[in-house]
């Protein structure tokens, strides 16, 4: 699989998970553009969440990846994204992850998160706090 997208619409999210065969050379605009068009059809906000659990990629394309997603990338700072969770495996992972929080590569804000779970969890909970409010 290179990569799978659905809407969680329980939660209002949108889930894009990589698969071990995307290549981020071939296949990241793409897949970000078509993010993109799912993101300006929707009429409601939504959460975005990227899971990187199955992704296989060299240090060079990590480092490749978090440019690109820091500066080409509108989607983590899209009108209609309530807020951007990454789920990923590794440490060397998360540490790149974070770091698209520094203002050098933009100030994209992150909840990080291990497996997919964790974060739908986190989604669901924040959903069911909203509906009290």
């Amino acid at each position: 699989m290179i990569a799978d997208v659905y809407i969680h619409s329980d939660l209002s999210a949108l889930v894009r998970v990589f698969g071990s065969d995307f290549k981020l050379v071939e296949h990241a605009i793409a897949v970000n553009e078509e993010d993109e068009i799912i993101l300006d059809a929707q009429t409601h906000k939504m959460y975005y969440v990227i899971d990187l659990c199955d992704l296989q990629i060299s240090i060079g394309d990590m480092i490749r990846g978090t440019n690109m997603a820091a500066h080409q990338f509108k989607n983590y700072r899209h009108e209609n994204v309530i807020e951007n969770l990454m789920v990923v495996p590794h440490h060397l992972y998360k540490a790149a992850a974070q770091s698209l929080e520094s203002s050098i590569l933009g100030s994209v804000r992150l909840k990080i998160y291990s497996n997919r779970q964790d974060a739908l969890s986190y989604i669901q909970q924040a959903v069911s706090h909203q509906a009290y409010l």
